[in-house]
């Protein structure tokens, strides 16, 4: 019997991690399957900014932890607590991408860094907005300049329920520096 080759395995990683956040983005297929994932994921939510509860044991069985792949995730980190510091400039700054995309649960999207900008000092206006999210995986290229992570957000708008969702957002070097070219959020239930 022919043993598979490292790349095979991550080729079949890869596939099997493509499943997953297929399931988790756009939603499991049954009702039933749909409210125990969001029984589960629910469970890990607190009011502490910038944790959800064990994500770490959310992670797939293609999570490699490498200086790189930390890197993301304390990036991603990072940027929830410059939005819970309420430091845009910084956010602008030192995260988000001059040409950035966030696609927006219900389909809008907002093209480039000010949009980005301009949506959260919004938020941020309102009294009692909480937002906030952390990354339970992140994957790099072999090149070291794209990289993707996905994690759970948390989000509430004054006198209504908490939201609890799912992200994925990619990032590229440039310069090296890496920044934030895409992002997309969507809840587990309407």
């Amino acid at each position: 019997m022919r043993k598979s080759t490292k790349s095979e395995r991550t080729k079949s990683q890869a596939k099997h991690l493509v499943g997953f956040l297929a399931l988790a983005l756009l939603g499991a297929s049954s009702a039933a399957a749909q409210e125990a994932a969001v029984e589960s994921w629910a469970q890990r939510v607190t009011e502490e900014l910038c944790v959800v509860k064990g994500s770490a044991g959310l992670r797939s069985e293609m999570y490699e932890e490498t200086p790189e792949t930390e890197a993301i995730m304390e990036l991603e980190r990072q940027a929830c607590w410059m939005l819970a510091k309420r430091d845009l400039k910084k956010l602008g700054e030192e995260i988000i991408d001059e040409h950035g995309l966030l696609f927006l649960d219900g389909g809008d999207i907002l093209f480039g860094k000010e949009q980005q900008l301009a949506m959260f000092h919004d938020f941020l206006k309102v009294r009692g907005f909480f937002l906030s999210y952390e990354p339970v995986e992140a994957h790099v290229s072999a090149s070291k300049d794209m990289a993707w992570a996905y994690g759970l957000y948390k989000f509430r708008m004054p006198k209504s329920e908490m939201e609890v969702g799912k992200y994925v957002s990619v990032w590229e070097k440039k310069s090296g520096q890496w920044k934030n070219v895409a992002e997309m959020r969507n809840p587990f239930q309407r």
